[in-house]
C-alpha cells in the first residue's frame, strides 16, 4: 500500500495545485492580520480557515487529482492493478496527507503570531488542529468521489458552500451534529470563539467542561467512523464503475 501512496504523492507533488498547501494557510494569515490586526490575528486567522480556506485547500487539491487521472482514464490502472480498491485507497489516503500537511502549517504560522501577542495559548492552538484534521476527513474520500462523478468546479463550490453555511447557521444551535457543522462546533470549545468572531466567556467554558467533553467526543466519534465508512464505500462505487 505504500507504493501506491508514494506513486500518487510523486504524480501530484510538483504541480501548482499542491503548492496551496503551503500558500493558502500564509493568505490566511496574512488577511487576519491585515483586517484585523495584531490583537485578533490568531483567533480571526482561525475562524476564516476553518470556515473557508482549510475545506477549500484540501477539496480543491483533491479534486485537482482526481480531474488529472480522470482525463487520462487513470492511465490504464484499472488493467494494471489486481486489487482496484487500493488505488482508491492511495488517493484517499493522498488526500489525507494534504489536509494533515496544510493543517500543521496553518498551526505553526499561528503559533509563531503569538509573538505578536498571544490571543489562544499553545495548546489549545494544538487541540483545535488536531480536531480539524479528525472532523474534516470524511469530506477527502465524499468530494473527491463527488468530483469524479461531476466536475471540479461544482465540487470545491458545493464543498465551501456547505462548511460555511453549516458551520454559520447549525454549529451554536441543536443541529451542530450535522457533520459540515461539527469542526465549527468544536472550535468554539478548542479556541474559545464563536464562528461569528465573538469570544465565550472563560467562565462559561470553565462550567460546562462535562458538556464539551461529550460533545467533543460525539463530534470526534462521527468523524472518524464517517472517514472510514465514506473510503470504504467510495471505494468500492469506485472499482464498480468499471
Amino acid at each position: 500500500m505504500t507504493k501506491y501512496i508514494n506513486s500518487e504523492w510523486l504524480k501530484h507533488k510538483r504541480t501548482f495545485y499542491m503548492k496551496l498547501i503551503f500558500i493558502m494557510p500564509a493568505v490566511c494569515i496574512l488577511t487576519a492580520l491585515f483586517l484585523m490586526g495584531t490583537t485578533y490575528v490568531q483567533s480571526a486567522g482561525y475562524n476564516w480557515w476553518y470556515m473557508l480556506f482549510l475545506p477549500f485547500t484540501f477539496t480543491f487539491i483533491g479534486a485537482e487529482m482526481i480531474h488529472r487521472e480522470k482525463r487520462y482514464s487513470f492511465h490504464g490502472m484499472f488493467t494494471l492493478v489486481e486489487d482496484k480498491k487500493k488505488l482508491w485507497y492511495a488517493k484517499v489516503a493522498t488526500g489525507t496527507i494534504v489536509l494533515i500537511k496544510t493543517s500543521a502549517i496553518f498551526c505553526i504560522l499561528v503559533l509563531l503570531c503569538s509573538l505578536l501577542g498571544a490571543q489562544i495559548d499553545i495548546i489549545s492552538v494544538i487541540v483545535a488542529t488536531v480536531l480539524l484534521i479528525l472532523t474534516f476527513a470524511w469530506q477527502i474520500p465524499f468530494f473527491m468521489y463527488f468530483t469524479l462523478k461531476s466536475n471540479m468546479f461544482l465540487s470545491v463550490i458545493v464543498s465551501v458552500f456547505c462548511n460555511f453555511g453549516f458551520a454559520c447557521f447549525c454549529s451554536v444551535n441543536s443541529f451542530w451534529w450535522i457533520p459540515f457543522a461539527i469542526p465549527a462546533k468544536l472550535m468554539c470549545f478548542a479556541i474559545g470563539v464563536l464562528p461569528n468572531g465573538l469570544a465565550i466567556p472563560q467562565e462559561e467554558l470553565l462550567n460546562n467542561t462535562e458538556v464539551i467533553a461529550s460533545t467533543v467526543g460525539i463530534g470526534v466519534g462521527v468523524g472518524v467512523i464517517m472517514y472510514v465508512v465514506a473510503t470504504m464505500f467510495t471505494a468500492k462505487l469506485f472499482v464498480n464503475q468499471e
